[in-house]
């Protein structure tokens, strides 16, 4: 069978080849790609929420137009004394809310150079090179970037990113703003 080119954030299907029956026909999101074989890949509702590894031959590519990518019921813990120790507002917000405007600024700038006309979205797949490119913003703090904005804003987006990836990885739901 020929090699089917998947990428970060596209949406597959699990076919019938499927080395895990519960997944076969679900439709899940792609967060890894590193290994030479497989593939890792997020599905709903399964007994594996780090994700699956699938082999490549065992993967259809999904129109994305009728995709509706897999959610956890919800970002929080179920039980009050384990909400209430994840201060949101208090212990982020209030603390770098300059810093936060600025990576909005990244967000937004961002969008309009790798989805112009587009609404505001994480489209994955255009950049994935978190980890050099947090370094090389690095590289560059205190200064400005030829489009204007704050290196380190862009370090902390990309900082934010590498996060969110490894979270999806290990089960947390696919960030709401992300389009793969």
């Amino acid at each position: 069978m020929a090699t089917v080119a998947i990428k970060v954030g596209d949406k597959v299907r699990a076919n019938g080849l499927h080395w895990y029956a519960d997944v076969q026909g679900k439709e899940g999101i792609v967060f890894d790609t590193t290994e030479p074989n497989n593939i890792g890949v997020k599905f709903p509702d399964t007994k594996y929420p780090g994700g699956v590894w699938s082999g490549r031959s065992q993967l259809d590519l999904v129109d994305s137009a009728n995709f509706v990518a897999p959610q956890n019921d919800s970002l929080f813990p179920a039980d009050a004394k384990s909400r209430k120790e994840i201060p949101i507002a208090s212990g982020v917000l209030d603390y770098f809310s300059s810093a936060l405007i600025e990576v909005a600024k990244v967000s937004f700038e961002g969008n309009k150079q790798h989805n112009p006309g587009q609404p505001l979205h994480w489209a994955r797949g255009k950049s994935t090179d978190q980890a050099d490119t947090i370094v090389r913003h690095f590289m560059e703090r205190g200064k400005l970037d030829t489009d204007g904005v704050r290196h380190s804003a862009k370090l902390a987006w990309r900082a934010l990113a590498l996060l969110q990836l490894e979270l999806e990885a290990a089960g947390a739901p696919l960030a709401r703003g992300a389009k793969l």
